[in-house]
């Protein structure tokens, strides 16, 4: 605690502090991992070997979990986290850790999705997730003073909310529940999405609710609000597509195609630029041909940090009948790893089907997956509608 209250004084650029610790974190440490700790940490043999024992013991059969509780145990969890600490220490990310319990020191609220999308993704190599629930973001200020006070854990609900919202969302979501749309079609939802998005605070539980309903009830009726608002959305990026996708079907296409320059915009910014799922989510929508594509959009949408990145980008190109980019690919076939492949095979339809069905038949030659025959086989009656 000193430590804390002395970096933040002697740090006066650090304005806000994110809390996170990790959900069921002993029952998921993996075992196998705290002995290639000790390998690199070159501990006596018999020693390394005497606690895996006892872990092992303890465990029965199972790879995953440490007794909770105990300073040896408490050591062994501290150790497991090595790695992700490391991953902070070299983004140059001040923290604090106790165990599982995060404190992370940030110079703007415009850092958190970036550093939530970063711990979140260091955390899941070690087979580990953030726990929504206690994610939360206090001032600097009002952190120091909870330190001073002793009450660092009081925290208003609709920040923990809208934290809790931030998280989950990158992890897949459920489609719109039809009781909580039931229950909010008497309001005019659009009055209400506005109130909720005026506030200082933006609570997104709530906000995620009314915009399922407005995909029913108004989509049409929303877009001006979603243009004026869609930083403060951009979290809830899968319910604006769908709503602007109900939208399209109505009178007010044009009004759609309109947003296009929003979606590109935002989807090379924070937060889209390190969330994958609000990326996929955006470019889903250009995916589903909410706005006109044209070659010069490939520049914009070229963030291919993930696979998720690389399958949608290969449905990108066969949308835009990238013809000549699917015959130098296909070349080099075999550096495609298999997920990503049926992407490419989706893209690459754009090709004449005189062309596209030899190479579909030296594609099922030479793949062991037993589902890439049908898929071929499917693939070519269906040439023409794939994309």
């Amino acid at each position: 605690m000193a430590a804390k209250k002395a970096y933040l004084k002697a740090n006066t650029d650090s304005k806000v502090v994110l809390q996170t610790d990790i959900s069921d974190f002993y029952q998921r440490i993996y075992t196998h991992r705290l002995e290639g700790f000790f390998g690199d940490l070159k501990i006596a043999s018999p020693a390394a070997n005497f606690v895996i024992k006892i872990i092992k013991a303890i465990r029965g059969k199972e790879s995953f979990g440490l007794p909770v509780g105990g300073a040896a145990a408490r050591l062994l969890a501290e150790l497991s986290l090595r790695d992700v600490d490391k991953c902070l220490f070299d983004e140059g990310v001040p923290f604090t850790r106790y165990v599982d319990d995060f404190r992370i020191f940030l110079k703007s609220e415009k850092e958190v999705y970036d550093t939530l999308a970063f711990l979140a993704e260091a955390l899941l190599a070690e087979g580990l997730t953030l726990n929504s629930a206690k994610t939360k973001v206090v001032s600097a200020d009002e952190y120091l003073s909870e330190l001073e006070e002793g009450t660092a854990d009081v925290f208003s609900l609709s920040q923990e909310q809208a934290i809790e919202a931030l998280t989950a969302l990158l992890y897949a979501e459920d489609e719109p529940d039809p009781a909580e749309i039931a229950a909010l079609q008497s309001f005019n939802l659009i009055d209400v999405l506005n109130e909720k998005l005026s506030g200082d605070e933006v609570d997104y539980a709530a906000v995620k609710k009314i915009l399922r309903g407005i995909r029913v009830v108004s989509p049409e009726k929303s877009l001006d609000l979603i243009e004026q608002n869609f930083h403060l959305l951009l979290p809830m990026a899968k319910e604006l597509v769908l709503i602007l996708e109900e939208a399209k079907k109505g009178k007010d296409a044009a009004k759609v195609s309109n947003l296009k320059s929003i979606f590109l915009k935002f989807y090379s910014e924070p937060p889209a630029r390190n969330i994958a799922i609000i990326r996929g989510w955006l470019m889903e929508g250009v995916l589903r041909d909410l706005f006109p594509l044209e070659i010069s959009d490939i520049k914009a949408l070229s963030n291919l940090s993930t696979s998720l990145d690389v399958r949608q980008n290969y449905l990108l190109q066969g949308k835009l009948d990238r013809r000549t980019f699917f015959r130098n690919k296909k070349l080099e076939l075999d550096t495609i790893s298999l997920p990503n492949r049926f992407a490419f095979l989706m893209g690459a339809t754009c090709l004449p089907k005189e062309e596209l069905k030899p190479f579909l038949e030296t594609v099922k030659k030479n793949t062991a997956d037993p589902l890439m025959a049908p898929f071929c086989g499917w693939l070519l009656a269906n040439h023409g509608s794939v994309l």
